[in-house]
């Protein structure tokens, strides 16, 4: 080799040498425990960071490595904000000759940081940030000349590699005085190995949450392996899993566990995400999902589908610590599921295909939500579903009922606000309820449609049902806009074949009644409090049925009874029974406050007609109503025959006492009335003989003195007779 070039290569060669001794030197003079101040002051004056660094300074040259001790942080108000207890920055020396910096390791030790948010709203991390972004914002670029040409960057990228990043003992925590929140994450430990743009590389994070405030508390591991792009706008995520469990008093006295695993992909310059699958288990119940985003800085859309699988959803709620009482069917809550698809824009947010699950019940609909004018769109469909399975059970005994404490007493006393009037005069509701099939109260429901609508102030409800085998219709509407608000109902009920059961099981009253049932109802009401409702209460009904029964009286025995009293003579007949049949009948009913006035009631069958009026008592159930039965037909024993003395008579019935008392003694013959009646008749009967015997003495006298009859005779007895009759009256 020629001594030249020979020369020319030692040279180059030993520049790094030269370099690297420099540096030796350099860091071996140098103490960087005299530089503390420097930077501090370099801190506060570019980053606007009050920091103050307690520990030890040291550095080494190989490898190179920087230690910084303990350090301090504080906030805009000088208040304690950050602080670790150790640094540790290690370099391969010759990666930074090569412009492809190895990072050996980079440990942190005793990180604690203390953010937290006053009562006015205000965070002691804000002004830190707003600072450090203001100062370190790039200045405007000069304007160029149009003909400028740029030339192509054709800079590579910086390469570089970590070999491990540990983050050890860490403390977040945050307090919000606002909300009286504060949450804790203690023991926090993050481990990342070989990192290096553009491969996978394995993370672990172990951490325990806390929340003091509602006594929460949280163990939770992930791990994951993360890629990054070079020019940091691309993160994937795959094998993403997450453990741990959930500890509450709000939860049950056991853990609730919880899993989730995932993968997701992240292009912060095409502003999209992908999550091709998630997978959430909390205990038994399992949910799974997968999402797609676009736009998601600028106008987000993003699209998800949702499934949750069959649960037995008593069964978890009761591990959940939600205990429900007991209901009819011991089986109910049994299973629950969902499916559904999500999608979420800037204007608005869909709930398409939904199918929901419960027991042998399906519903399915759309949810359509716009965040603008918050308007609420709802379409839901059922199946089929029986209410009385989901109530107590009848038997349940009413000793085991909470007794109502004072403060429990004055909210039932009808003087509390029922409705929240102020929000309710935001609402912008559009909801629609089908369901096939509707079981309550034993009462099935076929095709019933419930609509509610709302906006500036006022709702609507129609509803449509088929029952009974005829049909019902009802409207109902409330404006909310004045303080009292106004409430208003119709109820049309056309052809319903009535059964007996539907008053004493529905109402828990001992009368009942059935037949082909057509009703007419009107009502109105004002007010915002059950006693201002009740007091303002106005409502009228007309009320017909006809080929029908009332069961648990008997109005044709208690006319017999009336009619026997008054031949003087007994019945016979001894298998009555607690039925009135009858072919029609019809009642008006007026309400005003919480009285209900029977202004009229007419009841027909072959043997009697009934006509009647009078009260019952909303609130206690309480009727009294007087009702005459008059006989147009046989009444079923001879005792009670109608003849020509009677005929016109009618058996006064009074009806009093409460509906859910036993039928039988509720409704009796009024005695007064009825000796009242018999006085009559006994005057009339006397009367009717005295004319008789008078008749038989004018015929006798007349004829002895006038001879045999002929028409002046008759025009004079008529008239002779007359005189007697005036003269007995």
């Amino acid at each position: 080799m020629p001594k030249p070039l020979k020369y020319i290569l030692l040279t180059l060669l030993s520049v790094p040498v030269i370099l690297i001794a420099c540096l030796v030197i350099i860091l071996s003079i140098l103490d960087p425990n005299e530089y503390r101040q420097d930077i501090e002051e370099l801190a506060h004056q570019h980053a606007g960071l009050t920091l103050q660094i307690k520990g030890p300074l040291n550095w080494s040259y190989w490898p190179l490595a920087l230690e910084v001790g303990a350090l301090e942080m504080s906030d805009q108000n000088d208040q304690p904000f950050a602080s670790l207890d150790r640094l540790l920055l290690n370099v391969d020396t010759l990666s930074l000759l090569k412009m492809q910096p190895n990072i050996a390791a980079l440990s942190i030790e005793g990180l604690v940081v203390d953010a937290n948010r006053n009562a006015q709203g205000d965070a002691n991390w804000e002004k830190l940030i707003t600072k450090t972004v203001m100062d370190n914002a790039a200045p405007p670029p000069e304007p160029r000349d149009s003909q400028t040409t740029t030339a192509p960057n054709k800079s590579k990228a910086l390469e570089f590699r970590i070999q491990q990043i540990d983050l050890l003992n860490t403390r977040l925590s945050y307090e919000d005085a606002g909300s009286h929140q504060t949450f804790q994450l203690n023991d926090l430990s993050l481990r990342l190995s070989e990192i290096a743009p553009g491969e996978f590389f394995p993370m672990v994070l172990k951490t325990r949450l806390g929340n003091p405030t509602n006594k929460l508390n949280s163990e939770i591991e992930i791990r994951a392996t993360m890629r990054f792009s070079p020019d940091f706008n691309q993160l994937d995520l795959r094998s993403l899993a997450i453990n741990g469990w959930l500890e509450s008093p709000k939860l049950g006295s056991s853990r609730l566990p919880f899993q989730l695993v995932s993968e997701m992909s992240l292009d912060l310059a095409g502003e999209t995400f992908t999550v091709p699958q998630l997978t959430v288990d909390l205990d038994d119940l399992t949910l799974k999902s997968s999402l797609n985003g676009q736009s998601v800085l600028s106008s987000p859309l993003v699209s998800a589908k949702l499934a949750i699988n069959a649960l037995k959803l008593r069964a978890w709620l009761e591990r959940r610590n939600i205990h429900l009482r007991a209901m009819q069917n011991p089986n109910a809550l049994g299973k629950a599921s969902m499916e559904t698809e999500i999608r979420y824009d800037s204007e608005e947010v869909r709930i398409n295909k939904l199918t929901l699950n419960l027991d042998d019940s399906q519903f399915t609909g759309e949810l359509q939500f716009d965040l603008d004018n918050q308007a609420l769109a709802l379409d839901l469909r059922g199946d089929q579903i029986n209410i009385d399975h989901y109530l107590p059970p009848q038997t349940d005994d009413l000793a085991e009922q909470p007794d109502n404490s004072p403060a429990e007493e004055e909210a039932d006393s009808g003087h509390t606000p029922l409705l929240p009037l102020d929000t309710l005069r935001t609402l912008n509701l559009d909801i629609k309820l089908q369901q096939d099939a509707l079981i309550i109260k034993n009462t099935q429901l076929d095709t019933t449609q419930i609509a509610l609508k709302a906006g500036d102030g006022q709702l609507s409800m129609p509803i449509k049902t088929r029952i009974f085998s005829g049909a019902l219709d009802a409207l109902f509407t409330l404006d909310a806009r004045p303080d009292n608000p106004d409430w208003d109902w119709k109820l049309n009920a056309d052809t319903l074949a009535l059964p007996e059961t539907f008053l004493t099981e529905v109402l828990d009253y001992e009368l009942g009644a059935r037949g082909t049932l057509n009703l007419s109802h009107n009502g109105h009401s004002s007010g915002n409090t059950a006693t201002d409702l009740q007091d303002n209460l106005t409502a009228k009904a007309r009320i017909a049925i006809e080929d029908g029964a009332i069961t648990g009286v008997n109005l044709n025995h208690l006319a017999c009874k009336g009619f026997a009293l008054i031949n003087n003579e007994s019945i016979q007949k001894n298998d009555w029974t607690d039925v009135t049949q009858f072919q029609a009948l019809s009642t008006s009913l007026n309400v005003r406050a919480s009285e209900l006035e029977i202004e009229s009631l007419d009841i027909g069958n072959l043997g009697l007609k009934a006509e009647g009026s009078g009260k019952l008592g909303i609130d206690d159930h309480h009727i009294d109503a007087r009702i005459s039965i008059r006989a147009v037909g046989e009444l079923g024993d001879q005792a009670c025959r109608v003849h020509e003395k009677v005929q016109d008579l009618s058996i006064p019935v009074r009806c009093q006492g409460k509906l859910t008392d036993d039928p039988v003694k509720l409704c009796q013959l009024d005695s007064r009335a009825l000796a009242k009646t018999a006085t009559e008749l006994a005057k009339r009967e006397a009367q009717r003989k005295a004319e008789k015997e008078i008749d038989r003495a004018v015929d006798k006298k007349l004829e002895k003195y006038l001879g045999e009859d002929n028409a002046l005779n008759d025009s004079i007895k008529k008239g002779t007779k007359k005189l007697f009759e005036s003269l007995l009256k």
